[in-house]
């Protein structure tokens, strides 16, 4: 190496900026602690800030389970965006009051556009950029695939025409953590969506919707939708919907609960239980996340259905967390952070010391049986 390389070199070192490390993520103590499962913004379905594709043959009510995942959102006072191309105002809000939407969060959340026009240009994508600014939508949804494409000249069958529409509409969503969901068809005799494997490429989840049970206006019948892709690993493979009209002008909508576990007379779930089970031989200790996992592990407890327990457990004062932690709620395992102590002084007996002001509460609740416990007091 030349003694200019060398200086050269200094000089670089000395201008490299003090954050030149900024951003970095160290994996290995992620993997240490625990890696946090994907946030679900509709349970089973939709993942946050993800792209999803939902795709089936025509009249198997890609519509109607759209429109229920847009009610799911919205009904967590969340807004959301939706480009159709497919229906029309009066259908869309006929199959909203049909499942029951209440107009006035309608009107408030849902940004609705009827046979938009979302040209692939430099114009267009700052337009919608701009939109998802004003807006800020937790979900937008395109209905379907091939009319925007179509309106664009573009080859569903050609890679590169996909890729141009998800530069422009799908990516810009995804790189501010709003998800999208857009909804295609297959041809005629076909088991893939239409066009371009492209499409599977550019999304994060896929799924294809089937009939199991014929449903109509008047009748009530089932639909399932299967995983075919899922990037993060986490969403279940099948998800069944009973779907169809109840005779009344309403239209059902209920996403089954036969896949998922039922609550026993104790209020926990066999996962649940054997969750707590896994994190009881950690006594007082307590257990990180992975830690926890890995005994959960050994009693058969699979993974999506142990962050489903750590979670549902949290809620149900089963268990308490101080910091990266986990430990189970017992009369004699109280959070030792959760309380203030005062100095006894020599009327303690008679007087007990007031609690310090913004001293915390036991993360126990009302079950805890430790000496000096500040719940209800503050």
């Amino acid at each position: 190496m030349s003694r200019h390389s060398t200086i050269l070199g200094d000089e670089r070192l000395k201008l490299a900026p003090a954050h030149r490390n900024e951003g970095r993520v160290m994996l290995g103590l992620a993997i240490q602690d625990g890696i946090e499962p994907p946030a679900e913004l509709v349970q089973d379905i939709l993942l946050e800030g993800k792209s999803h594709v939902i795709y089936s043959g025509p009249g198997l009510g890609k519509t109607f389970l759209m429109l229920w995942l847009i009610l799911q959102v919205i009904e967590r006072g969340l807004a959301v965006l939706l480009y159709d191309t497919e229906n029309g105002a009066r259908i869309v809000a006929e199959r909203l009051e049909q499942l029951g939407a209440n107009p006035e969060q309608i009107d408030e959340l849902l940004h609705y556009y009827p046979f938009p026009s979302l040209p692939t240009t430099e114009a267009g994508r700052l337009a919608f950029e701009v939109k998802l600014e004003l807006v800020k939508p937790v979900l937008v949804c395109f209905d379907s695939w091939i009319n925007f494409l179509a309106s664009n000249g573009l080859d569903e069958n050609a890679a590169n025409d996909i890729a141009t529409f998800a530069s422009h509409y799908l990516r810009p969503a995804r790189s501010r953590g709003i998800a999208t969901l857009i909804l295609d068809h297959v041809p005629h005799q076909a088991k893939h969506a239409r066009g371009s494997t492209r499409k599977k490429d550019e999304a994060d989840c896929m799924w294809s919707l089937h009939s199991s049970k014929p449903f109509d206006r008047d009748k009530i019948g089932e639909v399932t939708l299967r995983r075919e892709k899922d990037r993060e690993g986490w969403l279940p493979s099948l998800v069944a919907f009973s779907i169809g009209g109840n005779g009344a002008g309403g239209f059902v909508c209920t996403k089954s609960s036969r896949l998922s576990e039922i609550e026993e007379d104790d209020g926990l779930t066999p996962s649940e239980r054997t969750s707590l089970e896994a994190l009881q031989r950690f006594t007082a200790t307590g257990a990180k996340a992975s830690e926890w996992n890995k005994e959960a592990k050994k009693l058969n407890v699979g993974e999506r259905s142990f962050w489903n327990a750590l979670q549902s457990l949290k809620r149900k004062g089963h268990v308490w967390q101080d910091n990266k932690r986990y430990f189970v709620v017992a009369a004699t395992n109280c959070n030792p952070t959760a309380h203030t102590v005062n100095a006894a002084d020599s009327n303690a007996a008679a007087t007990p010391a007031p609690p310090l002001k913004g001293a915390g509460v036991c993360s126990t609740g009302d079950n805890c049986a430790c000496d000096g416990c500040l719940h209800g007091e503050l």
